[in-house]
């Protein structure tokens, strides 16, 4: 080989190498810094732990595994919200669209097994939010192609009890093209989406101190709503009733095989919000 070939071998090598080692420093820096804000930036009353952290710069994933989070009261050291994933994995991160333009764009993001327990506290608190330092300045906009939890629970403590006020296993949900900026975030709906689903089972409603509801399953998808063996029963046996209660009431014991609502949509009002099965009619032609 001529001494002109090893030249250019030479000329062509060393940026090739330099970027090689360029890509591995960046994929280490960014591990760290990672690692450093899930170890050390969070707020005193949030207590945070993982397993496992996988990161790939050249595909544009993350991944971390059996994540562990409590959050406590400021005020008190109470539970607020503990939950535990299995797995939060993110894929097609866009890195040069958050250095470039400070926009975080993200194509997938999928949370597995995901079990929340939620205590609210005994006094609501009565903060005033400022709309305008919700949105950080250092970030443009926010883009997700597509979210999805699979397989979570979800429970819903009394305030200041050990009782369930509402449960829910096996809850699957997904939306597509999640985007929101300065402007969207400061709305009473912060983002913009296209389309979602939401299933969930064996979900129970406590609606009072002698009646439970249950259904065996719910399901929303392209503005429809259905639930399966919708029942309404009294907590307590016929002969349990009489002894709880002073005066007479009907023992209940009310089941639907079936509920549906079709062309649901929910929003705001005005100032008011409507649940799905309450849209507000068209206004009449003149």
């Amino acid at each position: 080989m001529g001494k002109s070939k090893k030249r250019l071998l030479l000329y062509l090598g060393i940026p090739v190498v330099l970027v090689i080692i360029g890509v591995f420093i960046l994929q280490w820096w960014a591990r760290k810094e990672l690692t450093n804000i899930l170890d050390t930036k969070m707020p005193p009353n949030v207590h945070l732990n993982y397993e496992g952290l996988d990161l790939s710069i050249f595909s544009g994933k993350l991944k971390i595994k059996n994540i562990g989070l409590k959050i406590q009261n400021r005020d008190t050291a109470s539970i607020r919200a503990q939950i535990n994933v299995t797995a939060i994995a993110l894929e097609g991160v866009s890195y040069w669209q958050f250095l470039m333009h400070r926009k975080i764009a993200l194509g997938n993001a999928i949370i597995t097994d995901p079990k929340m327990f939620y205590y609210p506290p005994n006094k609501s608190p009565n903060h005033h939010i400022n709309k305008d330092s919700i949105a950080p300045n250092r970030i443009n906009s926010f883009s997700l192609d597509h979210f999805e939890v699979r397989n979570g629970q979800f429970t819903l403590m009394h305030s200041g009890t050990d009782s369930i006020r509402l449960s829910a296993l096996g809850i699957d949900f997904s939306m597509d093209n999640i985007k929101t900026d300065k402007d969207v975030i400061k709305d009473k709906i912060p983002i913009k989406y296209s389309s979602y689903s939401v299933a969930a089972q064996n979900i129970f409603v406590d609606v009072g101190p002698l009646l439970g509801l249950n259904a065996a399953r719910l399901d929303i998808d392209k503005q429809n709503l259905r639930i399966e063996d919708l029942a309404l029963r009294s907590k307590y046996s016929k002969e349990e009733l009489s002894k709880v209660i002073k005066t007479e009431r009907d023992h209940l014991d009310l089941t639907i095989p079936e509920v549906t609502f079709n062309g649901i949509d929910f929003g705001f009002h005005g100032e008011r919000f409507l649940p799905p099965w309450r849209k507000v009619p068209s206004p009449m032609p003149i």
